[in-house]
């Protein structure tokens, strides 16, 4: 027997997750998912009352300000890859959207692992479009590689200054050209170019994160 809850109270969802054989990992991040606040809408998944998987939709308070269209991003998490089949997939992403709709969300995305073909197909049969794909790259710094490199004559890398920005923002604008935002004819090329530079002027500011930039000849070329 299927059954698809609307979770309103977290605190019961809470204790069954902990109950789960999982890895510390993926159930802490389900546990940080469920403390995610009421800007969070979750249903979730049960064969013959075990709860099998989790449908999250969270509210973007940043995009929706930019855009001015409610945002909101769902993740699916499986907490039993063996029971979750397909008509499963669909019944949490159709419960999922219908709150959504109850929310008068406007913008709707997804972010899924790309080895996840079910979720993909299924996302794309309630009319989501794939639009992009996002690759991490990780590295352990003591594992880092060190290279003694001779840049070519002119060619420096340094970090980014005040003086760089408007030259960032320019180039944010062509490098993300083919990016969801500009590819998305409900967002359009000024707002996407702008979120863009918005972002790398932001990335420059920032006290967590360092911003690069490469430089020849005077000419800003890449960061």
């Amino acid at each position: 027997m299927i059954r698809i809850d609307k979770v309103e109270d977290n605190k019961d969802l809470r204790e069954l997750v902990k109950t789960l054989e999982m890895e510390k990992e993926a159930k802490d991040n389900v546990l940080n998912m469920l403390d995610s606040g009421s800007d969070t809408l979750l249903s979730a998944a049960f064969v013959d009352n075990r709860l099998i998987a989790l449908c999250s939709a969270r509210f973007l308070e940043w995009d929706s300000d930019f855009f001015e269209q409610r945002s909101y991003q769902i993740e699916i998490t499986s907490l039993n890859p063996l029971k979750l089949s397909g008509i499963h997939l669909s019944m949490l992403v159709e419960s999922t959207l219908n709150a959504l709709i109850q929310k008068n969300a406007e913008f709707v995305s997804a972010r899924v692992d790309v080895r996840n073909g079910s979720y993909i197909r299924v996302l794309e049969s309630h009319g989501f479009l794939t639009y992009d794909l996002t690759c991490i790259f990780a590295a352990r710094c003591d594992n880092l590689i060190k290279k003694n490199r001779e840049y070519p004559p002119g060619f420096v890398i340094r970090g980014s200054s005040e003086e760089d920005l408007w030259s960032l923002i320019a180039l944010s604008a062509n490098a993300f050209s083919y990016d969801r935002f500009h590819e998305d004819p409900g967002f359009g090329k000024e707002r996407a170019d702008a979120m863009h530079g918005i972002w790398v002027r932001n990335l420059h500011y920032s006290d967590i994160s360092k911003l690069v930039v490469a430089e020849l000849k005077g000419n800003i070329v890449g960061y």
